[in-house]
Formats: structure tokens, sequence, C-alpha cells
């Protein structure tokens, strides 16, 4: 029996290196592209000569000199492909989209966050949503589609209702697969982009979480595009600000626990995955393990008030053998509910029975 044939459309630039929705879309392929043959069209972006990611074939299709895309050529190639099941990237792009592909076959959005949730959860802090959209206008694309990914467990809990069960997948983000030795001493850090709710939260711990004093014995390193920002190092002078570095591994092999000070609800922290994965003892506010599955053993430190992630910074820098009782839980974590098969599993299973 011939395999199945997705398209995925898409405008993450899923060939290049980087966090987050990247990393979530080559696992994407890699887990699909044994299995199903898998093609991923990338809107607005130069045809390069990609790394190979998994089986898949990538198509590129390059704006016009207006930054355009005319939906026809969209349209031609998904046409010429003749997939068996469609598959779109999150809401925005699906509401421009979803008619492009032929009328009568599967259609599969990943949501990637409930994008509502999230422009909620700027305004109640005061910042100005990355991506606006209200409740009603997103559901209404998501209901257009087969199945429906969502990365969280609160997400799950509040589409089922509007959807209905069978549409809903569970699809959280994926940890990686490499545990990196902690250094010994209590050094903690930061892998953070410039993104508005990281400097929101980097904020609240420089000015509201860490005191005089705190840092002389427990530095406390900030790596990531946010290193690049013109006078970050004057905004925030508490912190170490180091230079970019290419692989997250290599600058998780520098410090002893991390932390996720994010005030910003919705979706699934990133950055709280990767310290899972990467086994790093992790501190973080309650938002920053939104949507992740819950579990009776300890795989982080959370804490809510200032007061509160303040002394579990100390309490975490104080004691080696703590730091090594989160990094158990934080592995196993990783390893039981953040796998690919947690992630992608019931998509294969759905692909091959449609």
């Amino acid at each position: 029996m011939p395999r199945k044939k997705i398209v995925i459309l898409t405008d993450i630039p899923v060939h290049s290196m980087g966090l987050g929705s990247i990393a979530r879309m080559q696992v994407l392929l890699e887990y699909l592209s044994p299995s199903v043959e898998t093609h991923c069209i990338i809107l607005g972006q130069d045809e390069v000569q990609p790394p190979q990611i998994g089986s898949a074939t990538l198509h590129f299709l390059p704006p016009d000199a207006r930054g355009n895309i005319d939906p026809s050529r969209i349209r031609q190639l998904i046409a010429k492909l003749k997939p068996d099941i469609g598959m779109i990237v999150y809401a925005p792009l699906a509401k421009t989209t979803r008619a492009l592909f032929p009328p009568k076959i599967p259609m599969i959005i990943d949501s990637h966050d409930l994008l509502y949730l999230r422009a909620d959860s700027f305004r109640a802090a005061g910042l100005a949503p990355i991506m606006p959209m209200d409740e009603a206008d997103e559901f209404a694309v998501l209901d257009t589609f087969d199945r429906v990914l969502l990365i969280s467990k609160m997400e799950m809990e509040l589409a089922i209702p509007l959807l209905g069960k069978k549409k809903c997948l569970f699809s959280p983000h994926v940890a990686p697969d490499r545990d990196v030795p902690l250094t010994p001493s209590p050094v903690g850090g930061i892998l953070s982009s410039a993104a508005t709710a990281n400097r929101h939260g980097l904020k609240w711990l420089h000015d509201q979480v860490l005191q005089e004093g705190d840092l002389a014995a427990h530095p406390l390193r900030i790596c990531g595009s946010i290193s690049n920002m013109p006078k970050v190092a004057d905004e925030f002078p508490r912190f170490d600000f180091l230079p970019f570095v290419e692989s997250t591994a290599q600058f998780y092999e520098t410090i002893s626990f991390t932390m996720n000070p994010t005030h910003i609800a919705g979706g699934m922290k990133i950055k709280s995955v990767e310290a899972f994965g990467y086994g790093i003892p992790l501190i973080t506010t309650p938002e920053g393990i939104d949507g992740c599955p819950p579990v009776d053993y300890e795989f982080c430190r959370v804490a809510k008030t200032a007061s509160d992630f303040r002394n579990a910074i100390l309490e975490v820098a104080a004691s080696e053998d703590y730091r090594h009782h989160l990094r158990a839980g934080a592995l196993r974590y990783a390893r039981e509910q953040l796998s690919p098969d947690a992630a992608f599993g019931s998509l294969i299973r759905y692909i091959q029975k449609a």
C-alpha cells in the first residue's frame, strides 16, 4: 500500500536554526517523514539549500518585489503535489490559506498556541499583543479543520467543549533528548530572546525579585539574542550578559540552574521544555509551566511571588543535592511527558487512518 502524502503549509523558516516554533516544526518533519510522504511549503523565504530534515521535501515560495505571495502560486503548488492530507501551522495563516487546499481532503491545523489567550495575557501585563485575535475568531478558524493540535492541557480543556473531543489532539512541545552535565558551582543562567514577554519577565526578576548582594555569591548569566540588544547591560546591570552562542546545550553546560520568570500565560513555554530535556534544574513562575501535564513528583521549583521566587533561587543555589534532585525529576518528566511520541503519536495514527 502506498504511503499517504501530507502537505504542510507554514511561514515558519523550518530550514534555519532556532528555538520554539522552528524546533517544533523540525521534530514534526523528522517524526512524520519515515511513515508519511512529507512535503513542507515554506512561505516568504528565498530558496536555499536546506539541511536534510528527516526525509521531508521542502518547497520555498519567496515573496515578490512588494513582499507579497500570490495565493494562486500556493494553490498551484499544492495541486501539483496532490496531497492526501493537508496541514497548516497556526490560525492567522489558516484564515487566508485554508481554501487553497483541495476541498475534500482531511485537514489538520497545528495551533502552536491559542493566540487569544496569549493576547489576553499580554494585555493584562500592560503589553500590546503581538498577534491580536479574539476567542470567537480563533475558534471559528479551528472549527473548519478535521483535527486540531493543541500544545497544552489547559487549552485542551477549553477547546473540547467548543470543538468536540474527537477533533482535539494533545500535542505538547518536544523536549531535547540530551542531558547536559551541570557545572558544580552554583551558577544561574537564562537563555533568552529579546521578545517582549521575555524582557518583561527579566525586568520583574531584576527589579522586584533580586536584592542587592544576591548575585555576589551566585552569578546570573543571560545569553541569547537579547545579548545583542543595544544598552541591554545598562537596563539590567545586575546580570552578566554573555555573547550569543549557536548551541543551546553549549550555554547550559556553563550553569547549574535556570529560571523562567515569565508572567505571560498560555501555551507551553519552550524555555521550560528545554530545561527539562537538558536536565537543568528550573525555577519558574506558575505561568512558566502552563500547559504541562501534571505528575506526582517534583520536576521543577515553582514560585509565584517575588519573595518566594527569591527564596527558591537561594535554596536551589545553596544545595547541590537539591539541584540533582530537580535534575532527575526534569529528565524523567521530559522522557515521559514531552517525547516525540507524546507530541505527534496521535497525529500519525490519525493520518494513517484518514
